[in-house]
């Protein structure tokens, strides 16, 4: 009898350990008729990114990325280089790129993932500096949902090898540019547009010569780019105090990411005493002005800096 026993515990064992593993299942997003997985960074704020297999890296926009430098939880010490980064227009831009220690996807969790830093007119996409971290995943259309395996599916397939993260190899500073001639008669929205394309060029002289020819105009989004190059110190002394007194002036004219500035700000104690309640004033400010992306980082809180 006893015999008997272990043997049938042995086959339940063996019944056990045959069964396929268990799937994790993560409920899709959809955001103008796009399906997106939502994803957690460095546990400090959640938004939904566009699954992109064919994207080599990752990509956070540049609002995303200023949450969690006032976080605290990317510094400059993550900065692994350049790169160049394609828009859905066919367009290429060059982009910062930096380490994200922690991105988690439903229960998976993948470390020192490169991401670059595009503008906060592309989308966040998922690319193969994340997703070949994880196990095998498939879409399953049906449910909307992101489906991930823990050990290899019925095809196969494999989770994908641990990717080091690359050392940043040291460059030549570039020339700083010389700011153009004055061109008098431009209306302002060109001005900021000619500072905006600076900016992605990394042009920093540039984009504050045409960033201020606009301001001069009450442009609010040039007023805005003026507080962010101060803010992060681009092209110029990094001053928290002239930052916010741009911002200011852009959030004044009723511009929605300067408000969402402002709140960042209040809530990261950048040139003000941290003060959460000035800080979700001005992000739902900014999100009553209609802007998307601020509406997702008020329902996550900011930065997980603040919550409410």
């Amino acid at each position: 009898m006893n015999a008997a026993r272990r043997l049938i515990g042995a086959l339940f064992l063996v019944m056990l350990t045959a069964l396929p593993a268990a799937a994790e299942s993560i409920q899709l997003q959809q955001l103008h008729g796009i399906y997106m997985v939502p994803v957690q960074i460095n546990d400090a704020i959640a938004i939904p990114f566009v699954l992109d297999s064919g994207a080599a890296e990752v990509a956070i926009t540049q609002d995303v990325f200023l949450v969690l430098l006032r976080s605290g939880t990317v510094s400059q010490s993550d900065f692994v280089g350049t790169g160049t980064y394609t828009m859905a227009d066919g367009s290429e831009h060059s982009s910062e790129r930096y380490v994200l220690h922690k991105m988690a996807v439903g229960s998976h969790i993948v470390t020192n993932v490169i991401a670059n830093v595009v503008s906060v007119k592309a989308d966040p996409l998922l690319g193969q500096s994340f997703l070949s971290k994880l196990p095998a995943w498939t879409i399953d259309n049906a449910q909307h949902a992101l489906v991930l395996n823990d050990k290899p599916g019925p095809t196969g397939e494999q989770p994908q090898a641990q990717v080091r993260v690359p050392r940043p190899q040291p460059t030549q500073p570039a020339p700083e540019p010389i700011a153009p001639p004055p061109m008098p008669g431009l209306p302002a929205k060109d001005l900021a547009l000619r500072g905006e394309q600076a900016l992605d060029a990394k042009n920093y002289v540039q984009a504050l010569y045409w960033f201020r020819m606009a301001a001069d105009q009450g442009d609010p989004s040039a007023q805005d780019n003026i507080g962010l190059m101060y803010e992060v110190g681009w092209g110029v002394s990094k001053d928290y105090a002239q930052a916010m007194l741009w911002y200011r002036k852009a959030a004044d004219h009723g511009f929605a990411r300067a408000a969402a500035h402002l709140g960042g700000m209040y809530a990261g104690g950048l040139g003000v005493s941290k003060d959460c309640a000035m800080a979700k004033q001005w992000i739902e400010r900014a999100a009553f002005y209609g802007n998307e992306s601020v509406q997702r980082l008020l329902r996550n809180g900011v930065g997980g800096l603040c919550r409410w």
